[in-house]
């Protein structure tokens, strides 16, 4: 069966797809500042901007041993954090989520007040951190500013929600989703205390993770968090999604010496026997799960809109597809699709937008 034939099955899939589905979402939550880097300012409302991060790294590195006065056009201030984007992306295609994680201390921040109204519930751990985002038209450079998120652990999440609360969000929920483990230090705490409760209650559940480029932890951080989700397997189905550079960065440190996506994704898998692995780039996706493993195209602009939180929005239409009992195939058709219409509009669709996206699509009628 060719990609078409599966695509026109997955957007019947879609078409009905509004059985009640609950998922447990966290840990963080940042503010996100969207930037251009401005090259030339041609008057007041006018700039061209720098387009690559190749074209950005040579103008930083011809100042060096000078000086150099870099101007940022802000395009937009919104709702940041691997986690708030998955969850906004999981509630517009019709999931009822319950979110943890950092949406202020002392009351919520307002960047977060639109998010909070649509959530099932949602409890906050301490401040949002802060990023700038400098978008490029082949790829963005995330400058974080995380003090407060050191917070987010184990003992401070059942100071602020009960243990036996907690296991009442756990037992109801479809889906446990757990975002950016390279900013969240203590996010181990929780991921061992959430499988805790599914080891001591008999649940078993879907455990989805993204490492969040993980290039600045150490070789045996990662290494322990792979072995925590491997040993998680147990109790939990996880689920590990990577976008490309961070599955060259996981590839290179367990000598897996594979350029094809395929391939290197069913290694992974194998290697600590998860349910499945998921690799991402902006052209397609690649997936492996037991006794299956395929690569999609997907619908890939050099233009987007916006670029922060692609890969979130890829994450929450494979979840999404992967709950409501989708195949391999088309939770990453999902994925690359609610990704698609993310970047192409600057916000996530809901189940008909999209399919109407993957329709006109089908017709040759998107870009």
């Amino acid at each position: 069966m060719d990609q078409k034939e599966i695509l026109i099955k997955t957007i019947e899939k879609v078409k009905s797809s509004d059985a009640k589905k609950v998922a447990f979402v966290g840990f963080d939550g940042f503010i996100d500042e969207i930037l251009d880097v401005v090259k030339k300012r041609i008057d007041p409302d006018n700039y061209q901007k720098v387009e690559t991060i190749k074209e950005f790294s040579d103008l930083i590195a011809s100042s060096a041993g000078f000086s150099m006065n870099i101007e940022l056009f802000r395009k937009q201030v919104k709702l940041g954090g691997n986690g708030p984007i998955l969850a906004q992306a999981l509630r517009n295609q019709g999931i009822d989520v319950i979110y943890i994680g950092a949406l202020g201390k002392d009351s919520i921040h307002p960047v977060f007040t639109d998010f909070t109204m649509g959530l099932q519930e949602f409890y906050s751990l301490t401040d949002p951190g802060f990023t700038e985002a400098l978008e490029f038209l082949d790829g963005k450079i995330m400058q974080g500013k995380m003090s407060e998120l050191g917070d987010v652990n184990w003992q401070h999440l059942i100071e602020k929600v009960s243990e036996p609360r907690l296991y009442h969000l756990i037992s109801r929920s479809h889906l446990l989703a757990v975002t950016n483990w390279t900013m969240l230090p203590g996010l181990n705490s929780i991921i061992r205390g959430v499988v805790n409760i599914l080891r001591e209650n008999s649940f078993r559940k879907p455990l989805f993770i993204d490492l969040t480029d993980p290039q600045k932890r150490s070789k045996r951080d990662i290494l322990e968090i792979l072995d925590l989700l491997a040993r998680s397997q147990d109790y939990a189905d996880v689920l590990l999604g990577l976008n490309e550079r961070e599955s060259n960065l996981i590839a290179r440190i367990l000598g897996i010496m594979e350029s094809d996506l395929v391939i290197r994704a069913d290694r992974i898998r194998k290697k600590f026997g998860y349910s499945v692995v998921v690799i991402h780039p902006l052209q397609g996706a690649a997936g492996s799960s037991a006794g299956f493993k395929t690569w999609i195209d997907g619908p890939y602009t050099e233009d987007p809109i916006l670029s922060t939180g692609a890969g979130d929005n890829f994450n929450a239409g494979f979840c999404n597809g992967y709950i409501r009992g989708f195949n391999l195939t088309e939770c990453l058709l999902n994925g690359v699709f609610v990704s698609g219409y993310y970047v192409r509009k600057g916000s996530s669709p809901n189940r008909f937008q999209l399919v109407e996206f993957m329709d006109k699509w089908l017709k040759g009628g998107i870009d």
